[in-house]
């Protein structure tokens, strides 16, 4: 209680230094006695902004005309009075947020019939046109508000107004007993005309003639951004869950009657005249048996958060300011404080951490919007990404449309987190639905390109957090380009990929326009090389299997026990264990053992997890097909995750460059370099060092014989191996077409995947006559035909290992095994 009448005693509301004194003659409880006796405690965190920013209060009006403060007010029965002595009097005006029922009807009541089609309208209204029957609460107090705002019109311009000591503000009161829910506002209230209008026509939109009048008057412009209504059809939304709804109103007009309209929604509806009515509108909402849910102080106030948590009113539910977020998205950005919104966003977001990266953008063209969007600084798993829901939520002046609303921003910027805020946004009549396809599309547009904007501007800023944020979030980036259905979409995006470089160290990231920036005049293409990582092969061993006899010397002995779950190796050759937490670094590198043998047999017995580390920028470098790159002096980026090769695959061009992947270099015409051998010189030696030309055919027409044309399309003397480390190579019409579809195979189990990929991918094998390998081969295979065949198949399962189109490297593990059997035993001669 002190921490209360304290907090209050240190300022009064925002509205009362705003607004105009008759306007909001709103006071609080203090009392210097408690305030000596307890003390003056500390304001909490935003308290205290306010406080700091209270000068700014008149500027922010707009936005900020209801507290930010936590507070509640004092009750008829409340037993906070039990703590203030008889000399600390209060005056009852100041707990105005406590609905009363003091409404008395006098006289006789007049019944009037909807028309036919009014009736048939109301029917529609009540059962089909709202998907969700919570939605009532948004529309009344959308209402509320509008009048709230009109109210405040009349006192701009000077009208006289009853009762103008009332606080404008809005109060809900829920009573489970009487199954009842009421909403109450001080606004501009209804003559008996005016019921008749707006209440005894539906689809008659008394806002919408406030803005019509407003209009003819030219003073339309500041106001209309407020109201909210606009097809006059919300107030019968409480049909959906009522029996009955009874209407109290007066008019600000001073001498003006207190009202009753009442109604089951069956047709009819009765006025009658009241007395004890204050100004404004009070609705009692007699709850159906299935609805009694909205009796409940909680459902309530779980349905004004969702929905009409920022209008522009404070709203009480039972006496409890519950609306104490404000619009950041309407404010000055610089006016907004961290803390702020770091608080906005976990609102918003219904998370605990903090964003990564704040964008507030306002725009007036070529669209209305006012948004704020967050970047989270934590991110959902791998394996929930595909299911991530929208988190950008959809408001039209201030009032929740879409909560998750999916056509705003695109599907691959689902991670952002925020809030937009258009009138430009054309609803259908439930306010649920967006119509104008067109321009809910330019407006996803506009947004989406104001994001990817702001990044390239964070990229540039700080890019060690950029790259950090790439690391979790690129896998939206790559989407969002195979996704995109324009170009122009996809040259944006493609702007926010990060890679590593032939011509930068490893670990340093370059993006498109950067390498674009690097490229010589001669240079036609952007070329690629994909060399992903795979991390994990999972698999069950026996505690016999050869596997573990060799590791049971080393490690199994020295720690015994299942805590030996999993064995890590650099590359494909060796593999190292550890025993998890246990293990020190020199332990874990010291046991190695040798794998070119067969894998042991499975068992049930035991199981060991097998962490395989393989890939990158090693493996990229030891390609043949980027070392002829490399040869020509081509700058080459190189990419580690699979996604990488479809999403370049999918962009094709970027600044009017052709995207092409390394594989599918010797594809195309090369293009010319300085660095080709031109002299004679040069090309005497490699001559001397080469098969001649006929030697070459010869041995390559052979090849193919050996192959067959159900493995290769044809073999050939290849000029771009020369030079290079590699002795053959294999190319297809299109490497990354291949390649997926090899994954996509091998993930739905295809059986013959082995046999059925030579004739979908019809490989070609090119041969290097200069290498040594195939220079002896050639003397060989007129000598040992039995080992030359096995080279030659050797070779060929070699080169499409390197091509990424062999996945099972284990089918040529006895060819290996009778190779270096030829090979001791020719040593021994």
């Amino acid at each position: 209680m002190a921490a209360a009448l304290g907090l209050t005693r240190q300022f009064n509301r925002i509205s009362s230094c705003a607004l105009p004194h008759r306007l909001s003659q709103i006071r609080y409880l203090h009392s210097e006695r408690l305030l000596h006796k307890f003390g003056t405690p500390r304001l909490p965190l935003k308290a205290r902004t306010i406080q700091q920013n209270f000068q700014k209060a008149h500027q922010d009006f707009k936005a900020r005309s209801y507290p930010r403060i936590f507070c509640r007010a004092l009750s008829d029965n409340s037993t906070d009075k039990d703590h203030l002595s008889k000399d600390e009097a209060f005056e009852e005006d100041d707990t105005v947020h406590v609905i009363t029922d003091k409404e008395k009807v006098v006289g006789e009541s007049q019944k009037h019939e909807f028309q036919a089609e009014t009736r048939q309208l109301l029917d529609i209204v009540a059962r089909t046109l709202y998907s969700e029957k919570e939605v009532f609460i948004r529309e009344v107090i959308s209402n509320a508000s509008d009048a709230l705002e009109k109210l405040q019109y009349q006192f701009m311009t000077g009208k006289d107004v009853a009762e103008n000591e009332l606080p404008l503000e809005i109060n809900i009161a829920t009573d489970q007993e009487k199954g009842t829910l009421t909403i109450k506002d001080h606004g501009i209230g209804m003559t008996e005309q005016e019921l008749v209008d707006n209440l005894g026509t539906i689809a008659r939109s008394g806002s919408k003639a406030f803005l019509d009048e407003l209009s003819k008057l030219g003073k339309g412009d500041s106001r209309e951004k407020s109201i909210i209504g606009q097809f006059g059809v919300g107030f019968y939304s409480t049909f959906m869950v009522a029996d009955r709804v009874d209407v109290y109103t007066r008019s600000y007009i001073p001498g003006s009657r207190g009202l009753l309209w009442t109604s089951d929604g069956s047709g009819s509806y009765e006025i009658a005249e009241a007395e004890n009515v204050s100004r404004g509108t009070k609705i009692v909402i007699h709850l159906k048996e299935d609805h009694r849910n909205f009796s409940l102080n909680t459902a309530v106030e779980d349905t004004i958060k969702k929905y009409s948590n920022f209008v522009g009113f404070p709203i009480y539910l039972d006496g409890m300011c519950i609306n104490t977020i404000q619009p950041l998205w309407l404010l000055d950005p610089k006016s907004i404080t961290q803390e702020e919104h770091e608080e906005f966003y976990q609102f918003i977001g219904k998370t605990y951490d903090k964003p990564r990266y704040i964008l507030h953008y306002k725009t007036d063209a070529p669209l209305n919007i006012r948004s704020i969007f967050y970047i989270p600084d934590t991110l959902p798993q791998l394996f929930t990404v595909q299911h991530m829901e929208h988190g950008v939520s959809l408001y039209s002046r201030k009032v929740l449309i879409q909560s998750k609303a999916h056509k705003v921003l695109p599907n691959w910027l689902r991670f952002v987190k925020g809030v937009v805020d258009s009138e430009d946004i054309p609803l259908n009549l439930s306010r649920e639905l967006l119509q104008d396809s067109a321009l809910i599309k330019k407006l996803s547009d506009v947004l989406s390109a104001r994001i990817i904007k702001f990044l390239l501007e964070q990229q540039k800023k700080d890019r060690v957090k950029y790259e950090k944020f790439f690391k979790d979030c690129g896998i939206f980036f790559r989407e969002g380009i195979v996704s995109a259905e324009s170009d122009e979409q996809k040259q944006d995006i493609a702007k926010l990929l990060l890679f590593e470089s032939s011509n930068e160290k490893s670990g340093v990231l370059t993006s498109l326009p950067s390498y674009v920036s690097r490229m010589k005049p001669a240079q036609k293409n952007i070329y690629y090389l994909c060399a992903p990582r795979y991390n994990s092969l999972s698999c069950e061993f026996i505690t016999t299997s050869l596997f573990l006899e060799l590791l049971h010397s080393t490690v199994l002995q020295k720690h015994p026990g299942p805590n030996i779950k999993r064995f890590h190796s650099c590359d494909h050759n060796q593999i190292y264990c550890d025993k998890r937490k246990q293990l020190g670094k020199k332990e874990f590198n010291s046991h190695t053992t040798n794998l070119c043998t067969d894998p042991p047999p499975l068992s049930k017995s035991r199981r060991i997890r097998v962490l395989l580390r393989g890939g990158g920028r090693e493996v990229a470098e030891t390609s043949p097909y980027y070392e002829a790159l490399k040869k020509d002096d081509v700058e080459v980026l190189f990419t580690y995750n699979e996604q990488d090769d479809v999403t370049l695959h999918y962009l094709k061009t970027f600044d009017k460059k052709n995207i092409m992947a390394a594989e599918n270099y010797f594809s195309v015409d090369r293009e010319s370099s300085p660095t080709e051998p031109t002299d004679d010189t040069t090309q005497t030696q490699d001559a001397s060092e080469s098969l001649t030309e006929e030697q070459a055919t010869e041995l390559a027409n052979w090849i193919s014989i050996i192959l067959g044309k159900q493995k290769v399309s044809a073999v050939k003397v290849s000029k771009h191996l020369s030079q290079t480390s590699h002795p053959v190579m294999v190319t297809v019409p299109d490497m990354v077409a291949a390649k997926h579809w090899l994954k996509v195979m091998r993930a739905e189990q295809f059986q013959d995947i082995d046999n059925a990929k030579y004739q979908i991918f019809q490989p070609t094998l090119e041969i290097n006559p200069s290498h040594e390998l195939i220079r002896n081969l050639e003397e060989v295979r007129s000598v040992n035909t039995d080992l030359a065949v096995l080279v030659v198949n050797q070779l060929f399962d070699n080169a499409m290992m390197s091509a990424g189109l062999l996945y099972d490297p284990r089918s040529m593990v006895g060819r290996l095994n009778t190779l270096l059997t030829k090979a001791l035993d020719s040593s021994k001669r």
